[in-house]
């Protein structure tokens, strides 16, 4: 018997440095999912302070309101029985990181780094962050004040590493798809150095635009193809969600790429 999930992907109007406003979003988003059934919600990237904060990363203050903001949405229910994968950057060791902060029933599970930075173009992530280089490492991350008196915990696992629940395995990725680079130069996704057969649930973050790119698509799809091998596949648009069982996905594979070729 084929099992479903729900995962709930939603692209919020999140803006740069309304942490207030970004904050109303992701919980009133996360209500939402819940009421749709969902027992996974992901976020777009940097969701807590907004991608746009430019130079703003490298202020202490950016980190310090994230974690606030952090805070407050595990101070209520509204994360109870709900896995939930939020964009927000972390500082780490002196070290800024374009982190996924991923929390469920007022505990944060794993902070995940983002490993390949956009450098091109518009984008300049580099120059406020760092990308995480040690392949399935992870470290302890003492978590703030703010953070502690709410959850309890000391510290939380930052690095690259899987969520593994009771009946499934979840792995999250913020990474970065360039359309023009050839296959040959195009980093390794880390999921693939994992060794971990089969992942039940595989997330790959935001693009910021590159996923009108025809090679980009269907180079996330070969990667999603190889990885998830379990339960379902999921894809997102701007105004639907939409989920199927894994029997599904093969015979999905031709109807997907035509459609990457007609773009």
């Amino acid at each position: 018997m084929v099992k479903l999930v729900t995962v709930a992907t939603c692209n919020l109007d999140q803006w740069a440095m309304d942490f207030q406003g970004n904050m109303a979003r992701i919980v009133e988003s996360i209500r939402i999912a819940k009421r749709k059934g969902a027992t996974y919600r992901i976020g777009p990237e940097l969701e807590v302070s907004g991608y746009g904060c430019e130079d703003h990363f490298l202020e202490l203050d950016t980190f310090s309101h994230s974690f606030e903001v952090l805070a407050e949405i595990l101070r209520t229910d509204v994360t109870d029985d709900i896995l939930v994968d939020l964009g927000m950057p972390v500082l780490h060791k002196n070290i800024r990181y374009n982190a996924r902060v991923l929390i469920c029933n007022r505990q944060i599970l794993l902070i995940r780094p983002k490993m390949f930075l956009a450098n091109d173009g518009q984008y300049r992530e580099s120059r406020w962050f760092f990308a995480w280089s040690k392949v399935r490492e992870t470290e302890e991350f003492i978590l703030p004040t703010v953070v502690r008196k709410v959850t309890g915990q000391a510290h939380c696992p930052i690095g690259d590493a899987i969520i593994q629940m009771k009946d499934t395995i979840v792995a999250t990725e913020s990474r970065y798809f360039h359309g023009k680079w050839p296959s040959d130069i195009t980093p390794k996704h880390s999921l693939a150095d994992c060794g971990i057969r089969p992942l039940n649930v595989a997330h790959f973050g935001d693009d910021h635009g590159r996923a009108g790119c025809s090679t980009s698509k269907a180079h996330r799809w070969d990667i999603f193809c190889s990885h998830v091998t379990d339960i379902h596949w999921f894809h997102h648009t701007h105004k639907r969600t939409f989920c199927y069982p894994l029997p599904l996905v093969h015979s999905l594979r031709r109807v997907v790429r035509s459609q990457i070729s007609s773009h």
